[in-house]
């Protein structure tokens, strides 16, 4: 998938190109990682150990009044962040790369070695990190392969859970497990999306405030369709058509969590193949131009 290739790509910056020096240290600022940040991380771990060592009959109403207040905060954290810092890459990098532009060097800085896609690819990956966020963004997406035994651990225990109780809390962990999916995946989604469309929106215009509104006004807009799209299959789609089917509610309640997220990562994938389908037939590149492997 696209995806993850882009993804490989960014975690290897071309550390070596002096245009990624250039930018990476250009009005560098100082930045501190607020400590903050890593309340939605301990806030899930306590309701991991919440649900896997304290019995369920004793402590549901409890269980659901956590899940009620933790979920919301880790929504609007996480959305909110991957959202705001996508679109301040996109705005930066298609401002990096139109002022190549209007400064009349990019056909000279073109001719290098490492061609006109490479030099777009150094600035685009100083820019990024630059500010410092996207390291952050890759401290999650190491803390989501470092916990991937947590949820093998989190699944067991929803089994025995359903098994001794029923399957009104399952249903409720499916959506835990699967929002939690969809947090990760929307943080890693948001960034690549911002990315493409910081190096797409140079492309038509060689003005930097021209470039600046089409690269907010094309990420919003994305950003917009995928969660419209989430919201519709979960509150529209599902709903109708498991009433068309007559299918029970515990069909309904499982087919919404998976379906959505489905939904959710196939538009995101969807954007993110046709941006860079974009980018590779402006550059004459191909996959391999950034994934050797």
């Amino acid at each position: 998938m696209m995806t993850w290739t882009l993804w490989r790509a960014l975690q290897k910056p071309p550390v070596n190109h002096p245009l990624y020096q250039h930018t990476l240290t250009a009005s560098q600022r100082p930045t501190h990682i607020s400590k903050w940040w890593a309340i939605p991380g301990a806030l899930l771990v306590l309701f991991y150990g919440f649900v896997l060592f304290i019995p369920i009959p004793a402590s549901l109403e409890t269980a659901f009044l956590i899940i009620s207040l933790i979920i919301p905060l880790l929504i609007v954290m996480l959305i909110f962040s991957g959202t705001g810092y996508g679109l301040s890459w996109a705005i930066g990098i298609s401002t990096a790369v139109t002022r190549q532009r209007e400064r009349h060097t990019y056909d000279l800085l073109s001719v290098s070695p490492a061609g006109e896609f490479g030099i777009v690819w150094a600035i685009s990956a100083g820019r990024l990190y630059r500010s410092g966020s996207f390291n952050r963004l890759e401290s999650y997406d190491r803390l989501g392969q470092q916990s991937q035994w947590i949820y093998i651990v989190f699944i067991m225990a929803v089994v025995f859970n359903v098994i001794s109780n029923g399957s009104e809390i399952f249903f409720a962990l499916i959506i835990i497990v699967i929002g939690a999916a969809a947090l990760y995946i929307d943080y890693i989604h948001s960034a690549l999306v911002s990315i493409l469309i910081g190096i797409v929106t140079p492309m038509h215009t060689d003005n930097t405030l021209t470039a600046q509104l089409y690269a907010a006004g094309a990420f919003v807009l994305l950003q917009v369709i995928t969660y419209l799209m989430a919201v519709f299959v979960w509150t529209r789609l599902i709903p109708d058509l498991t009433d068309f089917l007559h299918a029970p509610d515990g069909v309904r309640l499982t087919l919404q969590p998976l379906v959505t997220f489905a939904v959710f990562y196939a538009t995101r994938e969807g954007m993110i193949m046709l941006l860079w389908r974009h980018i590779t037939q402006h550059f004459a590149i191909t996959r391999a131009d950034i994934d050797p492997t």
